[in-house]
């Protein structure tokens, strides 16, 4: 394999575990909780009527959570 060849695998590998910056504006769903004295199971419920209703959207971004950089779910209002 050409070193070329090789800087492109790891290139393409490392970048999966990269963590992003999230923007300002979104939240977790567990930050929305805490702001509005909810339950997360109940916020869950609303942010799913809120983006069928097409007030807010949802992206995952890549962050550390519980030791490793998975994605989790943000939202923002529209």
């Amino acid at each position: 394999m050409s070193d070329k060849e090789l800087a492109k695998w790891c290139e393409a590998l490392s970048t999966q575990f990269a963590e992003e910056t999230v923007p300002s504006g979104w939240k977790t769903s567990k930050e929305i909780a805490e702001l509005l004295n909810r339950s997360s199971s109940r916020v869950s419920e609303m942010l799913a009527t809120a983006i069928r209703k097409g007030t807010c959207e949802r992206k995952l971004f890549r962050v550390h959570n519980g030791g490793t950089v998975r994605p989790v779910p943000h939202y923002k209002l529209k």
